[in-house]
């Protein structure tokens, strides 16, 4: 066993330990250090992303999405502030997966906006 094994092996045990799910899949090879989180003070944890590399390049640049976000007319609060809403009250594990990606892109916005 390899370090890279021993450190992925610690890191699914901590995250099984804390009630976190990691979704199935081929991780993404374009990957950057830079990681979003929600969580429901009351729930606990909503989602986790490692952000892609042309997620982040858009985050920065504010192009792509990012661009139509701020274009949109709601500011990034109120897009993620209605979007975790959504989640939150999402009937069951199906309905939540599907918004995902919004609120991973809401969620970049507003903390673009917020500068956190």
């Amino acid at each position: 066993m390899n370090m890279s094994d021993a450190i992925r092996r610690r890191l699914e045990a901590n995250i099984k330990d804390s009630g976190w799910h990691v979704l199935e899949g081929a991780p993404d090879p374009s990957a950057v250090r830079f990681w979003l989180y929600s969580i429901n003070l009351v729930r606990g944890p909503r989602l986790g992303t490692q952000a892609t590399t042309e997620y982040y390049r858009d985050l920065q640049n504010e192009t792509g999405i990012f661009r139509d976000l701020k274009d949109s007319p709601y500011k990034p609060n109120e897009l993620f502030g209605n979007t975790i809403l959504g989640f939150d009250s999402a009937p069951n594990t199906a309905a939540r997966k599907a918004l995902y990606n919004a609120v991973c892109f809401t969620l970049g916005a507003f903390a673009r906006s917020t500068q956190t």
